[in-house]
């Protein structure tokens, strides 16, 4: 039997229940719920996962997520400097912005095979006339003067003078049976004149023909390397009577390309197709007993998986044939080695008259800036180049295979930096460049 207390503690315990419940039924008939009565009903409603649950897609990605783990620190903690330096509103600089406003113009970048950072400045400030000149860290340089006229639909001509010096590029034979440790170095100096042209026509809705010409003059000398590390190509008995390392070197060149444009663009993501070949033919003048053709392809595929991942890959040719006379000069070779091809090896590292490469990635996004203007990407790549006296010759048993992965910074404006480490045959390689490999 419930004594008086007992009965108290069960009214009560039943009333808490009974009340909510009819004022509830109250509030159906009498005007608004009551914020009381609101959260009573709230707490009764099933909310849904604050992630979906495990699937295939999830088990495909969960090798990647952890490989990619330690770059993924590393890239965050580089976001956050490159989201520092493209911040949504940053402070001008009004020395800066008096340069700019005057047509001068800045950079950073490379200039050619093994030149290391180099800087560049210009002036643009009276249209269509520019001046250029960089100058890199192993002592390249690369100066230009010229006209450059842009008109509408991608439509371009440049008339300019160039002057480059590529001071230290390495020579390390010619054919896949040569040593690593064996290079020889150079210093290749080239004047050029040339007039060049490019064209885009849209054909429908998805697609983009473009067309580019080149018509020039060029004359190339072969000098002793900058490099104090290795010898010099005169030194070397095995190079030093190639075509090219003892002769100055003039030609005309003419050539031109067509290429089919089925890519765009979503938030920061490339996407589709793009497919080119061309002909360049090289005429040698003057004392120079040399002509050939250089014929390439090129297809650039980027199949995306989701707004966060992709594939991409690329195919690449190049065959350079004799015409006449003494014909390739050893610098103009195909080369496979470092972004051309085989990543686990040095630029330039095997050179002969052709070059096949298959190159892909698996692109991540690990960060991106909240204006959406740039981002930081993870990716796994896998490289297989070889190389043969002609295309046809080039077998699988000879390729150059690189894996690795690294991680890459792109604005809108194209590819920023990036950084790699790779493995092949030959040991590891780790890189930092300005562009992406493709």
């Amino acid at each position: 039997m419930i004594g008086t207390p007992g009965i108290w503690v069960a009214a009560i315990v039943l009333a808490s229940f009974l009340v909510p419940i009819s004022s509830a039924q109250a509030q159906q008939n009498d005007g608004p719920i009551k914020p009381a009565v609101a959260d009573s009903i709230r707490d009764t409603l099933q909310r849904p996962p604050a992630k979906p649950p495990f699937d295939a897609v999830d088990a495909v990605a969960l090798p990647f997520k952890i490989i990619i783990l330690p770059l993924r620190l590393l890239g965050l903690g580089f976001a956050e400097l490159a989201g520092f330096v493209v911040k949504p509103d940053p402070k001008p600089i009004p020395i800066v912005e008096t340069l700019k406003a005057a047509g001068v113009r800045g950079g950073f970048g490379t200039i050619g095979p093994r030149s290391g950072v180099s800087v560049r400045l210009g002036y643009e400030g009276l249209r269509p006339f520019f001046v250029e000149g960089a100058f890199s860290i192993r002592l390249s340089q690369r100066y230009r003067a010229g006209f450059l006229w842009q008109g509408s639909n991608g439509r371009t001509l440049e008339a300019a003078a160039t002057f480059w010096r590529n001071a230290q590029p390495y020579f390390y034979g010619i054919g896949l049976d040569t040593r690593e440790d064996e290079r020889v170095n150079f210093l290749w100096d080239q004047w050029t004149i040339s007039l060049t042209g490019s064209a885009r026509r849209p054909v429908d809705r998805a697609a983009t023909l473009v067309v580019s010409g080149k018509l020039a003059w060029e004359d190339n000398s072969i000098g002793r390397g900058k490099s104090k590390k290795v010898p010099t190509i005169q030194d070397d008995p095995r190079s030093s009577q190639l075509y090219g390392v003892n002769e100055r070197v003039k030609y005309v060149r003419v050539g031109g390309s067509v290429g089919l444009d089925l890519t765009y663009t979503r938030g920061l993501q490339p996407r589709g197709l793009y497919i080119e070949a061309g002909y360049e033919y090289f005429g040698g003048i003057d004392e120079t007993d040399s002509d050939f053709g250089r014929a390439s392809a090129n297809l650039f595929g980027y199949m995306p998986l989701n707004p966060r991942q992709q594939l991409a890959f690329r195919l690449t040719m190049e065959s350079n044939t004799s015409l006449g006379g003494e014909g390739v000069p050893f610098y103009y070779l195909a080369t496979v080695g470092s972004e051309q091809g085989g990543r686990a090896y040095h630029q330039l590292r095997f050179r002969d008259q052709a070059m096949a490469a298959f190159m892909l990635e698996w692109r991540w996004e690990i960060w991106r800036e909240l204006h959406e203007r740039s981002r930081v990407e993870a990716f796994v790549f896998y490289d297989s180049g070889s190389i043969a006296p002609r295309v046809f010759e080039i077998q699988l048993k000879g390729m150059r295979r690189s894996i690795g992965f690294g991680w890459s910074l792109s604005t809108l404006q194209g590819g920023a930096l990036v950084n790699y480490i790779a493995f092949g045959n030959e040991g590891f390689r780790l890189r930092v460049s300005f562009g992406t490999a493709f």
